[in-house]
């Protein structure tokens, strides 16, 4: 009967080496995953960083944009590109691309899909390109 007994258990025994890592690599794999998993983490200097967006938006940006000033052209293009993407509230700024080959420069992913006279909607947490001749909404950027 004890013999039974004994065959019917499962004993499952683990060396306290093989404990210590395996709380180790679970460790690691926990500290890693944090670090990675958020991408402001991996900067590798103290400097306040300024994206690439910011830069573009900041300073003297006349060379490549112009500052729509009519509320009747400002109105028709909001409200051209509400009907294919849901805007922010808030303050919109319209821009007019003007020299897309300054901007590719500055961020020549972000603004791939960009062409000279197209519209950037600039909020606070998004800018949004627009193709009036298309009526299409090329890209959408978010400031990280």
């Amino acid at each position: 009967m004890l013999n039974k007994r004994k065959k019917d258990e499962l004993h499952f025994s683990v060396s306290v080496p093989t404990l210590i890592s395996l709380v180790a690599l679970v460790v690691v794999l926990l500290v890693a995953w944090k670090l990675f998993d958020n991408p402001n983490n991996l900067t590798t200097d103290n400097t306040s960083k300024t994206t690439v967006e910011e830069n573009i938006l900041k300073g003297d940006s006349s060379d490549y944009l112009d500052i729509e000033a009519t509320d009747s052209n400002s109105k028709s293009i909001v409200e051209a590109v509400s009907k294919h993407i849901l805007l922010p509230k808030g303050n919109i700024e319209i821009h007019t691309i003007k020299d897309i080959d300054l901007l590719r420069e500055k961020g020549p992913t972000l603004f791939q899909f960009a062409k000279n006279g197209d519209k950037m909607l600039v909020s606070k947490n998004r800018i949004i390109i627009f193709d009036p001749e298309l009526d299409k909404v090329v890209d959408v950027i978010r400031p990280q």
